[in-house]
């Protein structure tokens, strides 16, 4: 497995830790308490309310990280770890995996080789999202800020693209995904300037996109929103994650991304029905 994937593995296990060795939240445990029944009311004539649409940022987090491994999560994290030997090699592991991505070239803001033949940016967008992802969850669980600064840069590169691919959609939804995280889960360190910077190039190089591809299929590239295969998958998660890490700012933008999203990703999740397993 190419290193660059093991990084990302690596992370997203992580985070089921999170959720699946917390033995729950202690809201969620505390017990229930019981409801004083009140007499039986007259019946009241019916109104028939007229339907609205669902607000799909109601519960929008209003702190940052909200997306996938919120404070709590980390708390958890760093709690169990100093109990469970597995848990706490899985962050030495990251660690080195982020030290490593120290010496290495940071992204460049130019086009990779071959680009304007083939028009695809997919390795320059998962090399992206290995690196964003390690240096900024390495970042959050030691504090060591070598790790925030190279996610920076590598975010503010990877924004000054003229594009992020949209022949090619899904590197698109991958670089979506990894500027989105990186964005949420180090916001408290970053600038209002770099905030602005890459809260525009979500904007332009993936959201705006993401909507002509939903209300003009093909034409803007959008084959794969009535497509059911792992693109409809990628391609929603990363315009959903791109949407929901900045729509404080971009409340219209977000929801309709969000909501097209919630459209479209059914195709792909109901080949699971038969067995369960997704057929590649």
């Amino acid at each position: 497995m190419p290193t660059k994937m093991i990084s990302t593995v690596a992370c997203f296990s992580l985070i089921l830790f999170a959720g699946c060795l917390s033995g729950g939240d202690a809201e969620a445990s505390s017990p229930r308490e019981e409801k004083v029944k009140s007499p039986p009311s007259k019946p009241q004539p019916s109104v028939q309310k007229p339907r609205s649409k669902p607000d799909v940022l109601a519960g929008l987090r209003k702190e940052h990280p909200r997306l996938l491994f919120t404070k709590v999560d980390q708390q958890r994290i760093e709690k169990l770890a100093k109990s469970n030997p597995v848990l706490a090699e899985m962050i030495v592991q990251l660690k080195k995996n982020a030290e490593r991505i120290l010496t290495e070239q940071a992204i460049q803001k130019k086009y990779p080789k071959g680009y304007e033949r083939r028009r695809m940016l997919l390795g320059r967008s998962r090399c992206c999202l290995s690196r964003i992802l390690t240096l900024s969850m390495a970042y959050r669980l030691t504090g060591d800020m070598r790790f925030a600064e190279r996610a920076r840069k590598e975010m503010l590169a990877t924004a000054a693209f003229t594009t992020w691919g949209p022949r090619h959609f899904l590197d698109i939804g991958e670089m979506s995904c990894a500027v989105a995280i990186g964005y949420d889960w180090l916001y408290d360190i970053l600038s209002e300037k770099d905030r602005a910077t890459i809260r525009k190039a979500i904007v332009a190089k993936a959201l705006k996109p993401g909507m002509a591809a939903y209300l003009h299929g093909r034409k803007k590239h959008g084959w794969w929103v009535n497509c059911p295969n792992n693109w409809n998958q990628v391609c929603n998660g990363g315009l959903t994650l791109g949407a929901l890490a900045i729509a404080e700012d971009e409340p219209k933008l977000a929801a309709s991304v969000i909501t097209h999203a919630i459209r479209s990703i059914p195709t792909s999740m109901a080949v699971y029905k038969l067995d369960g397993a997704w057929p590649e």
